[in-house]
This record gives C-alpha cells, sequence and structure tokens, in this order.
C-alpha cells in the first residue's frame, strides 16, 4: 500500500513539473522552438459568461495546459508545446472552487501541432448563458486566425506559417501562407 501511494505521488509530482513547463514558456519575437516543438494557436469566442478556465489534454501522459483570463469575445493564446495532439477537454466556470465544469466529450475537438509550425484548427465557441444553457462548438476561422497572427507576431508567423490542422482539409491557408521552400 505504500509503494503504490509513493507511485501515485511521484506521477502527481511528475505531471505537476511537465505541466508547468508547458505553462511557463514565454513567447519572444525572436523565439527558436527547441526541437520537437511548435506553435498551438488556440481561438476561443467566448459568448455570453466567459470560461474561467479550458484544458486541453496534451498528446503524452501529465501533458495538460490550462487557459484562463479568458474575455467575452474572441481570445487567443499562442503557445511554444511539444509537437503531438491536443483535445479540448474540459470548461470551467467557476474560478474559486475550480468545481463546476463541462466535459467536452467531442474527439472532432482537437489541435494536431505540428514541429516548426504554428497550427491552429479552429475556434473553440463557447455559448454560456447560465448553469442549464451552455453550448459548445468548433469553427473554422482561418481568415480571422491568420489576422491576427499577422497583427500580433509577424516575425513568428514568418519563421514558423501557419498551418490549419483541423479534421478536414482546408487550402485557405495555404494560399495566404507562403512556405519558406517558396521562398
Amino acid at each position: 500500500m505504500i509503494s503504490l501511494c509513493k507511485t501515485i505521488f511521484s506521477l502527481a509530482l511528475l505531471g505537476a513539473v511537465v505541466s508547468s513547463e508547458l505553462k511557463a514558456q514565454q513567447l519572444t519575437p525572436d523565439a527558436t522552438l527547441k526541437s520537437g516543438y511548435g506553435y498551438l494557436l488556440l481561438a476561443v469566442e467566448s459568448l455570453g459568461t466567459p470560461p474561467k478556465k479550458i484544458l486541453l489534454k496534451g498528446p503524452k501522459v501529465f501533458s495538460s495546459l490550462s487557459i484562463d483570463k479568458l474575455q467575452a469575445g474572441n481570445n487567443y493564446r499562442l503557445l511554444a508545446v511539444p509537437a503531438g495532439r491536443y483535445y479540448y477537454s474540459q470548461v470551467y466556470s467557476d474560478e474559486e472552487k475550480n468545481s463546476a465544469y463541462w466535459e467536452i466529450l467531442n474527439f472532432d475537438y482537437y489541435i494536431d501541432v505540428q514541429e516548426n509550425r504554428t497550427s491552429y484548427a479552429g475556434h473553440l465557441i463557447s455559448e454560456m448563458y447560465s448553469d442549464q444553457h451552455t453550448d459548445f462548438n468548433f469553427r473554422n476561422r482561418s481568415s480571422q486566425a491568420f489576422k491576427h497572427i499577422q497583427d500580433c507576431c509577424q516575425l513568428i508567423s514568418k519563421k514558423y506559417p501557419l498551418i490549419f490542422t483541423g479534421s478536414y482539409p482546408d487550402p485557405f491557408l495555404d494560399l495566404l501562407v507562403e512556405s519558406p521552400e517558396d521562398r
């Protein structure tokens, strides 16, 4: 029993270290990615009451991401993360207790982060008007994502081109983004 408790405690500490590493990476205009990393462009549109926190499950054990400080309207986060598939998993409405949340059980709500690229897969649209009326959708708004990346992070977007990695092909960004191979 003691051995099992030590193992569980060790795994919990390992998870805290990995998760905090993902959250702690700073974004600078001349940022160079580590080997095996890509940029993840998260886009959340909040209609009604903004979520307090959204969790994404990462490609490895204990590699979950957390985004918070969301406001009404469009919210963007650009994060350097290990390449792999990230799923939206939970949306929290209660900041204090972290107890009121919704599970997102739609496996189409994912982003495939590719190495040395900026990956975008769609906007998570959160409609929270009350505890009884809550809805989540995932929509491709790549033109808005492209405009945001050009406005905020042009140097990064030149070095690490924006690509669409949603659940279906979308050639629109290919028309807008010149890849390094074409230069």
